[in-house]
C-alpha cells in the first residue's frame, strides 16, 4: 500500500516534470506563424512547400485576386445595382445622398465569396506567449487596394474612408486587424477572404506577432490585384451598346441632333443585326468615350475566373449640357441627364426611353463589373475611350495579349494606370496633337489577321481625280446624300424683298420642292448655296442672306446670281453642324484658283504628311501582316485655341467596328450611286465583309463616327497562356 502510493506520487511528479519541460521548450522555440494562400495559382490552398516558397520569393506575384467590381446581390436586395467592392466615386455620389452608403463593406452572398474573392488561411498556434498580440496588416497605402474579411465575413481591413463606416473599426487602424482567436491546434485554420479594389496593384499582407514593441514572428503573402486588360478587336462580340435616340421629343432632336430622324437611326439598327444589342440612354452621343470595356482574370478552383470590366472614364453627359428653353431643354433636364449618365450602366435608367419600352437595362451584374479610373482629367478629350485601342497578340514580340495604343496627349494619371496593368505594355504612344479629337480611333483600327486600317487623304484625292477625268461633267456634284434633281442656267432672276425669284424656262421645275438645295457652279454667285423655301412649275424662291451661312466653298463677298449663273439642284447635300453646305461640283473641287479649294487640299496634304511621319512608322514597328489604306478626306477645325486640328471631312471609314467578320463603317457620301470610296474600301478589306451605314447627321457632324458611337463588350480570351504565365 505504501509502495503503490510512492509509485503514484512518482508518476504525478513525472507528469509535472514533462509539463514544465514542454513549457520551457515552447518558450525557447521560435514562434511560427503561417499565413497561407493560393500562391502557386492552382485554385487551391494546398499548404505545399511550393506555395511557401512562392509566398516569399522575390519577383513573384504571389496570390492573385479579382478586382471585385461586379454585382452579386439578387434583384430586390439592398446591394443590388452596386458594385461589390464599392468605394466613393462619381457613381456612389450620384446614387447615395448619405455618405455612409457609398461603400460596400460586405460579403455579398456565397457567390461573391466563392467566385470573386480569394482565401487567406491563418494557421492556428498551439501555444502563444503571454502578452503576445497577433496582427493581420497591410501598409496604409495598400489598404486602398483591397478589403479583407474575417471568418465571420466581417470587413476587418478596408480603405481609410470605407473603414470609417465599419462597426468596430472606429478608433482602430483601418489597415490592420488584431486576430484574437488564433490559439488552437496546428491543424486548424481561420478562413479569411480578400477582394481586390484597384486593378493591377501589388501589395503585401502580413501576419505578425508582437509583444510590446518587439516583433516575435511574421509571415507574409504577396498579392497582385488582377490587371484590367483590353480585348483585341478580333475576339467575338458578346454585346453592343449605343445610345437609343427614339425616345427624344422632336424638339429635343432639332437641338441635340440637327437633321436626325428616327428612321435614320441606322447605326443602332445595323449593329443590332450583327450582334446582341443593349440600348443605352441618350445622355451621350458617343458611349465609346465614357466607358472602356475590358476584363480581369485570376486563378480559381477547377477553372480560371473571368470578370468583364467596364472602366468608367471622366466624360459626362453631353447631349443636354446647354439648356434651351425653345426646345424644352431645361436646366432640370440637364441635371437629370448628368445624374443618369453616372447611374447607368450600374442601374437601369428611365431617362427618355422610347415609347412603350422598358427602362434601359443595366450592364452591371454577376461577372460584369463597372469601376472608375482614378485621376484622369475630366476636361481632357485625350482621356476619353476613343483614345485607347489594343493591338492583336504578338507572342514573338513578347506581347501575348497585345499592346495598348494611346495618344501621347493622354494625361499622366490615366497613362500611369495603364502602365501599372503591365501586361499590355510598353504602351504604343502615337503623336495625335495634330488631330482635332486627338483620338487613336481616328487614325487606326486593328483588324484580325494582324492587319491595320489607316486613313489616306492621298488615296481619297486620287479616287476623286480619277472620277473627274473619267467624265468631266461640269455639273457633276459630290458630297451629297440625295441624287441630283436637275441642272441648268437661269433665264431670269428677280429680287423680291429679302428673296430671289429664280426661273429657268428650259427646265421642268415641277420636280423641285422646298427642302432641296441649289448650288451655283458657274457665273455670278459661283460656289454659293441656298436652300429652296418655295417653288412652283415656273420659279424657285431662295432667301438672299442665307448664302453666307450655307456656302461652304464660297470665298469673298456674296454675289447676286444672274442669267449667266449656272446651277445644279440636289435632293440632300451634306452639311456641317453650323449648316455650311459641302456640296460642290467635281470641276470646282479641283479648281485651285478658288482659295477655299486650295486651302482644302493643302489641309489634306498636311494630314497625309502627319499620318506618314507620325503614325505609320510606329505602326510598322508592330510587324503587321498588312496596312490597309482607306480613302478619307480631312479639313481643319477650330473651336478654341486649345481645341483645333485636323478632322475627317468625309465620314471616316477607319472609325468603324468589326462585328464578327463584318467591318461596319460610316457611309462616305461621295456619290449617291457607285461611290468610289465605298468601292475602294470593299476591295481593300478583301476577306472582311463590309457594311456602310448613314451616320452623317447623327455622329459625323459631331466629330465622331461608328467606333465612337458603338461600344463593344468582346469575349475575353479563355485559354492559355494566362497573363500570370507571361509576366513576373
Amino acid at each position: 500500500m505504501i509502495r503503490s502510493c510512492i509509485c503514484l506520487a512518482g508518476l504525478l511528479a513525472c507528469f509535472e516534470l514533462a509539463a514544465a519541460l514542454s513549457q520551457v521548450l515552447s518558450q525557447q522555440s521560435p514562434l511560427q506563424l503561417d499565413l497561407d494562400a493560393d500562391t502557386d495559382r492552382d485554385g487551391f490552398v494546398s499548404h505545399s512547400l511550393r506555395e511557401e516558397e512562392l509566398e516569399d520569393a522575390d519577383g513573384e506575384q504571389g496570390l492573385i485576386v479579382l478586382p471585385n467590381w461586379d454585382d452579386d446581390d439578387p434583384p430586390g436586395t439592398k446591394g443590388h445595382g452596386v458594385p461589390d467592392c464599392l468605394v466613393e466615386n462619381r457613381f456612389s455620389q450620384a446614387a447615395f445622398a448619405d455618405r455612409k452608403d457609398r461603400f460596400d463593406n460586405e460579403v455579398n452572398g456565397p457567390s461573391d465569396r466563392e467566385e470573386d474573392m480569394q482565401v487567406l488561411l491563418l494557421r492556428k498556434v498551439p501555444a502563444l506567449p503571454p502578452g503576445a498580440r497577433i496582427l493581420l496588416r497591410v501598409s496604409p497605402a495598400d489598404a486602398e487596394k483591397v478589403r479583407i474579411f474575417d471568418e465571420k465575413d466581417r470587413a476587418v481591413i478596408a480603405p481609410a474612408e470605407a473603414a470609417r463606416f465599419i462597426s468596430g473599426k472606429a478608433g482602430s487602424p483601418y489597415y490592420e486587424h488584431e486576430v484574437a482567436n488564433l490559439a488552437g491546434p496546428a491543424d486548424q485554420y481561420l478562413e479569411y477572404h480578400v477582394e481586390g479594389i484597384a486593378p493591377g496593384e501589388r501589395l503585401r499582407i502580413e501576419l505578425v506577432a508582437v509583444e510590446g514593441d518587439r516583433e516575435l514572428a511574421r509571415d507574409t503573402v504577396k498579392v497582385r490585384v488582377a490587371p484590367f486588360l483590353l480585348v483585341p478587336n478580333e475576339q467575338p462580340v458578346r454585346q453592343v451598346f449605343t445610345a437609343d435616340f427614339r425616345g427624344l421629343p422632336p424638339t429635343f432632336r432639332l437641338t441635340a441632333l440637327p437633321g436626325l430622324t428616327v428612321e435614320e437611326d441606322g447605326v443602332r439598327q445595323a449593329a443590332s443585326e450583327l450582334a446582341p444589342m443593349t440600348p443605352a440612354p441618350p445622355t451621350d452621343t458617343f458611349w465609346q468615350d465614357s466607358l472602356q470595356s475590358g476584363y480581369a482574370q485570376a486563378p480559381g478552383p477547377g477553372r480560371v475566373r473571368t470578370m468583364v470590366l467596364l472602366a468608367r472614364l471622366p466624360r459626362g453627359a453631353r447631349n443636354f449640357w446647354a439648356p434651351n428653353a425653345q426646345a424644352g431643354i431645361s436646366s432640370q433636364v440637364n441635371q437629370d441627364a448628368e445624374a443618369n449618365h453616372w447611374l447607368w450602366p450600374n442601374r437601369p435608367s428611365n431617362f427618355l426611353p422610347p415609347p412603350s419600352a422598358p427602362a434601359y437595362p443595366a450592364l452591371l451584374g454577376p461577372g460584369v463589373g463597372v469601376f472608375e479610373i482614378p485621376g484622369s482629367a475630366p476636361r481632357s478629350i485625350s482621356d476619353y475611350g476613343g483614345n485607347l485601342e489594343v493591338t492583336w497578340p504578338s507572342p514573338e514580340q513578347r506581347s501575348a495579349f497585345g499592346r495598348a495604343v494611346v495618344g501621347r496627349e493622354m494625361s499622366a494619371p490615366y497613362r500611369d494606370f495603364l502602365n501599372r496593368q503591365e501586361v499590355q505594355t510598353p504602351l504604343v504612344q502615337l503623336d495625335l496633337g495634330w488631330l482635332f479629337n486627338r483620338h487613336v480611333d481616328d487614325v487606326v483600327y486593328f483588324l484580325g489577321g494582324r492587319q491595320i486600317v489607316v486613313p489616306s487623304p492621298a488615296l481619297g484625292e486620287q479616287l476623286l481625280r480619277d472620277l473627274f477625268e473619267a467624265g468631266p461633267n461640269p455639273s457633276r456634284t459630290v458630297f451629297r446624300k440625295g441624287g441630283e434633281v436637275l441642272n441648268g442656267q437661269f433665264t431670269a432672276v428677280e429680287p423680291e424683298g429679302e428673296y430671289f425669284v429664280l426661273m429657268d424656262a428650259d427646265a421642268d421645275l415641277s420636280r423641285v420642292h422646298p427642302g432641296m438645295y441649289l448650288h451655283i457652279y458657274a457665273g455670278p454667285g459661283r460656289y454659293q448655296t441656298y436652300d429652296i423655301i418655295r417653288s412652283n412649275a415656273r420659279a424657285l424662291v431662295v432667301q438672299k442672306d442665307i448664302a453666307p451661312l450655307f456656302s461652304y466653298w464660297r470665298t469673298g463677298a456674296v454675289e447676286a446670281p444672274t442669267t449667266a449663273s449656272r446651277y445644279v439642284i440636289v435632293e440632300k447635300p451634306l452639311h456641317d453642324s453650323r449648316s455650311g453646305v459641302k456640296v460642290i461640283t467635281l470641276p470646282g473641287l479641283f479648281n485651285r484658283d478658288n482659295p477655299k479649294v486650295r486651302e482644302f487640299w493643302d489641309q489634306n496634304q498636311a494630314a497625309q504628311e502627319a499620318i506618314d511621319r507620325k503614325i505609320l512608322p510606329e505602326l510598322r514597328k508592330l510587324s503587321p501582316s498588312g496596312i490597309i489604306r482607306l480613302p478619307v478626306l480631312f479639313h481643319q477645325l477650330s473651336l478654341t485655341p486649345d481645341r483645333n486640328g485636323s478632322a475627317a471631312f468625309t465620314p471616316n471609314l477607319v472609325n468603324g467596328h468589326l462585328l464578327g467578320n463584318t467591318f461596319l463603317m460610316p457611309k462616305p457620301f461621295v456619290q449617291d450611286k457607285s461611290d468610289p470610296f465605298e468601292e475602294a474600301a470593299k476591295k481593300a478589306l478583301g476577306a472582311f465583309g463590309t457594311r456602310f451605314v448613314d451616320n452623317y447627321f447623327q455622329f459625323h457632324n459631331y466629330s465622331g463616327e461608328i467606333h465612337c458611337a458603338l461600344n463593344l463588350i468582346l469575349e475575353p480570351p479563355s485559354g492559355r497562356p494566362f497573363w500570370w504565365e507571361t509576366i513576373r
